[in-house]
């Protein structure tokens, strides 16, 4: 009778990453997900609280 052992070593993936910077210009980065070379934008847009404080302002004078 003969005996066999077995040893399976799984090896993990190396997790890279990397600091994209933020702010309002585009930036050039690689989608984490699929990989694929990206241009980022950003869109700002005023908010419900703005227009309110526009009108009050315009009613003040």
């Amino acid at each position: 009778m003969s005996q066999f052992l077995l040893i399976i070593t799984k090896e993990e993936p190396e997790i890279v990453t990397t600091l994209v910077p933020v702010g309002p210009n585009p930036t050039h980065m690689i989608c984490p997900h699929c990989y694929a070379e990206i241009d980022t934008t950003t869109k700002s847009e005023p908010g419900l609280i703005a227009y309110i404080s526009g009108a009050i302002l315009c009613i003040i004078g």
